[in-house]
């Protein structure tokens, strides 16, 4: 942790601080892929009325147009879900990324 302190050479204490890795090319291969997903969602094709017709039972039918109207609600906060997830991520890796290139360059002053 910043400003722990450990005993260092000699008798003289040294604040030590705890390394934070963070893999930013993972965190954007991780929202190129929520994106990804989020476009193959969005885009499948409703084929609920082509099968309805197909089946030949207006009950079953009428099962097969119900489960798409479920379907159509529970895609939308899925891409709502995926879409903040993948901001999120993006967000994360270009902070980190920011945070790290201002320390490195406060590192560089004399």
């Amino acid at each position: 942790m910043p400003g722990r302190r450990v005993e260092g050479a000699g008798s003289a204490s040294v604040p030590r601080m705890t390394d934070l890795r963070v893999d930013l090319a993972l965190l954007g291969r991780s929202a190129d892929r929520l994106a990804r997903l989020h476009r193959e969602f969005r885009d499948i094709d409703d084929r609920a009325d082509d099968l309805a017709r197909l089946v030949g039972s207006a009950e079953l039918a009428s099962a097969v147009r119900a489960f798409a109207a479920n379907w159509d609600d529970n895609r939308s906060r899925l891409l709502t879900s995926l879409d903040t997830v993948g901001r999120l991520l993006a967000h994360s890796r270009d902070s980190f990324s920011t945070h790290d290139a201002d320390l490195a360059r406060v590192a560089r002053r004399p």
